[in-house]
């Protein structure tokens, strides 16, 4: 009888201890919610001072700026993307859209045509015949290859002097694709009618030199930086909590 109160005495003694393990662990357990909370709360009055001071401090006219600097941003790059000058991109987006065509579609187009020129100087591709049947040469007297700049100008006489509707349709489908057709009445009144209007956006003021542009390509990518820079440091802050 004393053997087995001793054995029940050493596995009260051990599920006692266990207990106490137990309690301990639940109570460490506890203390790191009730810490993870109180972190949390704090980000979230941090977050919360933040973005009052940003709407009592015009965020609208930040947001405004940052859309800003992303168009300007993006201006850059496609003209980059392209091989024209962002002045030369801007007026013949202005182009296209006095005649119906977004400016989506003519960065589009003038992408394509790009491609399908690099291609005919190397006398593959659609655009190669269709430009020598246009009387149109890739290259200036000195053997080097014409700007995009130029050759676009040299196409758009060529479309006005077709004809007739259905043959500048197929010029301009050989050269940009069938989703940039509507191009066709942007390129109507040939180089002249883009000069034109390239002229019009001038008056407007709507043109943005390419100093401005390179500044805020340059802020962009800082902005870019920065996003990245907190998204990290947050996921890292974030893990060490779990």
């Amino acid at each position: 009888m004393a053997k087995a109160n001793l054995y029940v005495g050493v596995d009260a003694r051990d599920g006692i201890r266990e207990v106490d393990n137990l309690g301990g662990s639940l109570e460490k357990v506890d203390k790191r919610a009730e810490k993870l909370n109180k972190r949390f709360k704090k980000f979230g009055a941090d977050i919360g001072r933040v973005f009052a001071v940003g709407v009592t401090a015009s965020a609208g006219l930040v947001a405004a700026t940052v859309k800003v600097i992303d168009n300007l941003d993006k201006i850059g790059k496609t003209a980059d993307k392209i091989g024209i000058s962002t002045d030369a991109l801007q007026k013949l987006r202005f182009s296209a859209e006095q005649t119906g065509v977004s400016a989506n579609v003519m960065d589009t187009a003038l992408q394509r045509f790009g491609r399908r020129v690099g291609q005919a100087a190397e006398g593959t591709g659609v655009l190669a015949k269709r430009l020598d049947s246009m009387g149109i040469s890739i290259r200036d007297s000195n053997g080097q290859l014409k700007t995009t700049e130029a050759l676009v100008n040299e196409f758009a006489d060529g479309v006005k002097n077709a004809g007739n509707q259905s043959k500048r349709m197929a010029m301009v489908m050989d050269a940009m694709d069938t989703e940039a057709v509507g191009v066709v009445n942007t390129f109507a009144k040939g180089a002249e009618g883009l000069k034109e209007f390239g002229d019009r956006a001038d008056e407007l003021g709507l043109i943005i030199r390419r100093q401005l542009i390179d500044q805020a390509q340059e802020a962009s990518d800082r902005i870019n930086e920065l996003t990245s820079v907190m998204g990290a440091q947050l996921t890292v802050s974030l893990a060490t909590l779990i």
